[in-house]
């Protein structure tokens, strides 16, 4: 459950891989408070489901991660709309791993 200015929204993860310090897999969707696939609250014709894949590689003290994702059974309008915003989830996915970093680091 994600609250936001337009209201509430749910998500669903289904974890396909969890290799502690490596790998995590997942397919994200957006729901209804039933847990129900939905169309995602955007403006696009956003996929119902994205494949992400997160990598993590440890080198001299410092964590890369490198994040993949793709359209899972998407309609090629929705393939598009995706590709379309990869420069905006490279700054989200950015911005929530600052926070991350800023949280441990108080720690």
């Amino acid at each position: 459950k994600m609250e936001s200015k337009k209201g509430t929204n749910y998500a669903r993860f289904l974890f396909a891989t969890i290799d502690p310090y490596d790998l995590l897999e997942f397919t994200i969707a957006f729901t209804d408070e039933n847990a129900r696939i939905a169309r995602p609250p955007f403006d696009i014709p956003f996929p119902l489901e994205v494949f992400y894949r997160f990598e993590f590689r440890e080198k001299n003290g410092k964590t890369t991660i490198s994040v993949t994702g793709e359209p899972v059974n998407a309609k090629p309008e929705e393939i598009e709309a995706f590709k379309s915003i990869n420069k905006n989830m490279q700054e989200g996915f950015g911005k929530t791993f600052d926070k991350l970093v800023e949280y441990l680091n108080k720690k």
